[in-house]
C-alpha cells in the first residue's frame, strides 16, 4: 500500500481579529471544501466551577450537565482552526487560523487560573479585548436577521396596523420646519430646470421628525423614495429624498440587499465559522473535543439541556470527528510499542510501559514525533 502522507513544513498561521475577520473567512468557506479534515482548539476564560468537580463514578449525562454549566458560564478567548490538505507530495498543507472571541454585550467571567495560564502563554489582552471578533448563537442571529431582514409587506401598513399611532406634531416650529421641508420638496419636483438632479436633502433633524415625514410623504407621494443618512451628530440624521426611475430603484434595492448582506454576515461573527465548519462536513479532530464542543455551541448554536440532545444535535453538525486524548488513552495508544513474536506476546504485555508521562497535547505530540524520527 502506499504510504499515507505525512506533515511537512506547509505550515501557515494567522492571527484574526474584528480587522481582517471578513477576508479569512472569505478564504476559510474557499479552503474547506479541499480540506481532508479539520482540528480545532479553544481558549477559554475558565474551565471549573465550584460544585462542578469531575468524579470518577459521574455517569454521562451528569458530567455534561456540569460541563455544560462551565461552558455556559465563561467565555473563548481563542478559537483555532486548521484546515487539513493533501499535497502532490503526499504531505499536509496546514492553514492555521487563530480566532480572538470577544463578545459585544453581556458579562465576561474570568476565572483567576485561567488568566494565569493564558499570561504565562503569551496571550495578548488587549488584542483580546480590542479586536476581539464578536458572535452570536442560533437564537440572537434569527432576531438579527429579523432585523436586517424584515419581513417583506404586499401592502403598506399604516401605522395603527403596526401598533404605532400616526405622529400629529403640536409644536409650531416642528410644524413650520417639516411644512417648509415638504414645500421645498414640492418645488424641487416641479423646478423644470433641476429634472436632472437625483437628490434633494430635506432636512436634518431628529428621528421623531423624520418618522413624521415619512408616514406624511408615503401617503402623499408613494413613488418618492426617502431614506435617512447619519451625521457626525448623535440622534441627528439627514433625510434625502431621490427621485428615480424604475431601473434605478431596482439598482438601488440590489445594492442595499447586498450591503444587508454585508452586514448580517459581519454581525454573525464567529458564528458564521462555526457554520461554515458544519456545512463542509469534515472529520473534525481535537484534544479534549468534548470541552472545546460545549463551549462551541454555547456561544455559536446554543446548548440543550440534556446530554442526549446534546449527542443528536453534536452529530448533526458533525458526523465525524476524533479525540487524541481519549485515543492517548486507549489501549492502542497508551503504552510503548515493542517489536516482539507472538509467542511472546502474553510475557511482553505484563512489561509495557506507558507511553505518555502526561495527557497534555504538548507532551504526547512530542513523543510521537520523537517515535516517527527514531
Amino acid at each position: 500500500p502506499r504510504p499515507p502522507p505525512v506533515l511537512g513544513k506547509h505550515v501557515r498561521t494567522m492571527n484574526v481579529t474584528k480587522k481582517n475577520f471578513d477576508e479569512i473567512a472569505d478564504e476559510i468557506e474557499r479552503l474547506l471544501p479541499s480540506a481532508e479534515f479539520v482540528a480545532i482548539d479553544e481558549e477559554m476564560t475558565g474551565i471549573s466551577l465550584p460544585g462542578c468537580e469531575e468524579q470518577v463514578a459521574d455517569l454521562p449525562a451528569a458530567r455534561y450537565g456540569k460541563m455544560r454549566k462551565v461552558a455556559t458560564n465563561y467565555n473563548i478567548i481563542q478559537f483555532g482552526v486548521a484546515l487539513f490538505t493533501k499535497d502532490t507530495d503526499k504531505k499536509y498543507i496546514v492553514h492555521v487560523f487563530n480566532f480572538y472571541a470577544f463578545p459585544e454585550k453581556g458579562f465576561v467571567n474570568m476565572e483567576a487560573g485561567s488568566v494565569h495560564f493564558n499570561s504565562r502563554n503569551g496571550m495578548d489582552w488587549n488584542k483580546w479585548i480590542l479586536g476581539g471578533i464578536p458572535y452570536v448563537d442560533k437564537e440572537s442571529a434569527e432576531k438579527l436577521r429579523q432585523s436586517i431582514f424584515p419581513a417583506p409587506e404586499t401592502v403598506q401598513p399604516q401605522p395603527q396596523q403596526t401598533g404605532k399611532q400616526r405622529i400629529v406634531l403640536s409644536n409650531p416650529q416642528d410644524i413650520e420646519t417639516t411644512t417648509k421641508a415638504v414645500e421645498s420638496l414640492k418645488g424641487w419636483l416641479l423646478d423644470e430646470g433641476r429634472k436632472e438632479e437625483k437628490e434633494l436633502e430635506l432636512l436634518t433633524t431628529n428621528s421623531y421628525l423624520r418618522r413624521f415625514l415619512y408616514e406624511h410623504l408615503r401617503e402623499s407621494m408613494p413613488d418618492l423614495v426617502l431614506e435617512s443618512r447619519p451625521t457626525k451628530a448623535r440622534g441627528l440624521s439627514t433625510m434625502v429624498a431621490l427621485r428615480l426611475t424604475n431601473t434605478e430603484k431596482l439598482e438601488r434595492e440590489a445594492k442595499l440587499q447586498k450591503e444587508k448582506e454585508t452586514e448580517f454576515r459581519s454581525k454573525l461573527g464567529l458564528r458564521r465559522i462555526f457554520l461554515a465548519l458544519a456545512a463542509a462536513r469534515k472529520t473534525l479532530v481535537g484534544h479534549a473535543l468534548l470541552f472545546d464542543l460545549l463551549f462551541a455551541f454555547s456561544h455559536f448554536e446554543g446548548l440543550p439541556e440534556s446530554y442526549e440532545e446534546f449527542k443528536e444535535l453534536s452529530r448533526q453538525f458533525f458526523p465525524s470527528f476524533f479525540d487524541t486524548q481519549v485515543l492517548a488513552k486507549s489501549h492502542l495508544f497508551r503504552m510503548k510499542p515493542q517489536n516482539v513474536d507472538r509467542g511472546q506476546e502474553e510475557q511482553t504485555e505484563q512489561t509495557k510501559t506507558a507511553r505518555f508521562s502526561s495527557l497534555a497535547l504538548g507532551q504526547v505530540y512530542k513523543v510521537f514525533k520523537q517515535e516517527a524520527e527514531e
